[in-house]
């Protein structure tokens, strides 16, 4: 299962504007892969359209297994959209953040104000200067929507990680499975650390967020 994160507006009115550049982004998944996962913040806006269109878009790929997951916030008293097929709550809005990167192979940044601006650059810092706690970052990609370009790359002066780059509606962005197998095939992780951790789990000696993540790795693997 190849996973997809995206970062935008949670603004609806703003958003739906862009309800093209959605469906071409997400007909390019589809179209590249059989087995997908949709993950975003789980609220309104892009956080919606994103998961409802991708759920009206996979009717017209029969052999496509897609799951939604929405990465909520404890303090938020808003509730999450109606698309999720499951949900994360995490404590703090640097670990949500942190959680979508680590859950995702490739990263969308679409429009959108401060919010989503903040979230990419995170992004941008996570994919240079990964933590060591977690597995190799450097074959994940991430495509920011060049409504973000000017502001990015003139008025910030943003040094870019590799494998960062900018895309329009038209653009035919790579989201082939093959670019992910070096990382697949160099994975530290054995099956006796599989189990080791899943006992872990079994026995409560492990925090929400991990018990969550683990076993999506797990499951990804087998």
């Amino acid at each position: 299962m190849v996973s997809f994160g995206f970062f935008g507006s949670s603004n609806s009115d703003f958003a739906e504007q862009y309800i093209d550049l959605v469906d071409s982004v997400l007909r390019q998944i589809f179209t590249s892969n059989a087995d997908v996962k949709i993950i975003t913040g789980g609220y309104d806006g892009f956080m919606r359209i994103v998961c409802e269109r991708a759920k009206q878009l996979s009717i017209e790929f029969p052999e496509l297994y897609l799951e939604t997951y929405g990465v909520l916030y404890t303090s938020y008293n808003e509730s999450p959209n109606d698309f999720l097929d499951r949900t994360i709550t995490a404590d703090d809005l640097g670990e949500r953040v942190d959680s979508i990167i680590e859950m995702s192979d490739f990263l969308i940044g679409l429009p959108g104000a401060n919010g989503t601006l903040h979230e990419i650059l995170q992004t941008n810092e996570n994919l240079k200067f990964p933590s060591t706690k977690f597995d190799d970052f450097s074959y994940k990609r991430m495509y920011i929507h060049s409504f973000w370009k000017e502001q990015l790359a003139t008025n910030l002066k943003t040094n870019f990680a590799d494998g960062v780059s900018f895309f329009d509606r038209d653009d035919l962005l790579n989201f082939s499975l093959n670019q992910l197998e070096v990382s697949s095939n160099e994975t530290p992780f054995s099956k006796d650390d599989i189990i080791g951790q899943v006992n872990e789990v079994i026995f409560g000696k492990v925090e929400y967020k991990p018990v969550i993540l683990g076993f999506d790795f797990a499951f990804s693997i087998f």
